[in-house]
């Protein structure tokens, strides 16, 4: 069975995917993180990224070995009018997506 970790903070493992009227499906107890500019949301992705499981195969040698999903969250909110608009974008990284005779990975 996979597990799923928290890339943010290393020491949260075996999180569990929850479902909710309001929110939909998401991660319980995954690391959330503000950031106001672009170079904020870079360093957070630079972390989570650093953190990922990661093997040599014969066409990569930091080839990573986990998923790896970033959700991106904008919120405006019209300061005369309270009215609010929000926008959610996942980013996706798939592990693996060489072909495995290719790499000859295992695992």
């Amino acid at each position: 069975m996979e597990k799923i970790r928290d890339l943010i903070d290393a020491k949260k493992t075996n999180l569990q995917v929850k479902e909710d009227k309001t929110k939909g499906l998401y991660i319980k107890d995954a690391t959330e993180v503000y950031v106001s500019n672009p170079e904020e949301m870079m360093n957070v992705m630079n972390m989570g990224s650093a953190n990922r499981s990661v093997a040599a195969t014969r066409m990569n040698a930091t080839s990573s070995r986990s998923h790896s999903i970033f959700l991106v969250i904008v919120s405006q909110k019209n300061t005369k009018t309270d009215a609010e608009k929000l926008g959610k974008m996942f980013c996706c990284d798939l592990a693996g997506s060489e072909k495995t005779e290719k790499t000859e990975a295992t695992g």
